[in-house]
């Protein structure tokens, strides 16, 4: 895994990816997958950026806000470890969260796209423009439409946070190189790049996800969090390069899978592979007593199945 990548997804990693000890059966199965319907609301975040902004490493994370606020209300043990996921830049040793007026808890989604320094994170609902504006300005930001500070070491939040772009009810927070216009761009967006669109259905419905292309093949890799009823699935889904990759990809998640390796063992239950749409491989892990993100640090670590 590239040093870019690891970068963009250590505080992911270290908030939630812990990996309890649970033993776990894995049936695995090659059946089509029944879920290839795209999150309507992930669709909708991937649509407010552009594709630009995910880099090289096509990396993009998203959370349901409003629904991990309402899981966390509810469970606040099993969720915390997500509290900062999606919008880690808020987070980054300060509360700038309310240093700067913004309400996550008030929010529907966010979506983050690239790395540092030109990462962006767009968070979407119940936001109050001007209240961010206002406390933007009243620690040093400038401007119009774009508030933007000089880099400056000695204040930590102009090192995660450069420019501030506050309208109707979201807030953008860019890195020192971020390229702010890509919020709201009219060309491409995130869901129109390569295999995004593909990923997308395969992961279905998530709290959760996501995309990047971690190993030297180039391989698009979506990975999400799915709640139903109090359960916790974790999916994996991966854009091979034809129907034959995909079919020699499946078979290797299936070996990793089946092989008893403790890390695998000890976090899933019943796990299922199958492809979707011909050149997608997805496998479905339900959690046993595993952390609510430990896919994500599975990531970070490159030790996804198969991969």
């Amino acid at each position: 895994m590239s040093v870019a990548l690891a970068g963009a997804v250590l505080v992911t990693a270290c908030s939630g990816a812990e990996f309890p000890t649970a033993k776990g059966n894995h049936k695995n199965s090659s059946a089509p997958s029944k879920n290839t319907t795209p999150d309507p609301l992930l669709q909708k975040a991937l649509g407010r950026v552009g594709a630009d902004a995910a880099g090289k490493l096509s990396y993009i994370e998203f959370v349901d806000r409003k629904r991990l606020t309402a899981l966390a209300s509810k469970d606040k043990a099993k969720w915390q470890g997500l509290e900062t996921f999606g919008v880690d830049v808020l987070y980054t040793g300060f509360d700038y969260e309310d240093m700067l007026g913004i309400d996550l808890d008030a929010a529907d989604y966010a979506v983050t796209a690239g790395s540092p320094p030109a990462k962006i994170t767009l968070v979407v609902g119940g936001q109050d423009s001007s209240a961010v504006k206002s406390a933007a300005k009243e620690v040093g930001y400038k401007g119009t439409g774009v508030l933007s500070q000089e880099w400056n070491l000695e204040e930590p939040l102009t090192v995660s946070i450069a420019h501030v772009l506050a309208a109707e009810n979201y807030v953008a927070l860019g890195g020192r190189a971020a390229d702010m216009t890509q919020v709201g761009a009219s060309g491409d967006t995130l869901r129109d790049l390569a295999g995004v669109g593909e990923v997308s259905s395969c992961l279905g419905s998530v709290v959760g996800a996501i995309y990047a292309k971690p190993g030297s093949d180039a391989k698009l890799v979506g990975v999400g969090v799915q709640e139903n009823g109090g359960n916790v699935t974790s999916v994996m889904c991966v854009k091979a390069s034809s129907g034959a990759d995909a079919a020699s990809l499946a078979a290797k998640v299936k070996e990793d899978l089946a092989s008893g390796q403790q890390k695998y063992a000890d976090s899933f239950k019943d796990t299922s592979v199958a492809t979707v749409g011909g050149d997608v491989v997805q496998a479905k892990l339900p959690h046993s007593r595993a952390a609510v993100g430990v896919i994500f640090g599975m990531l970070l670590n490159l030790d996804l199945p198969g991969l």
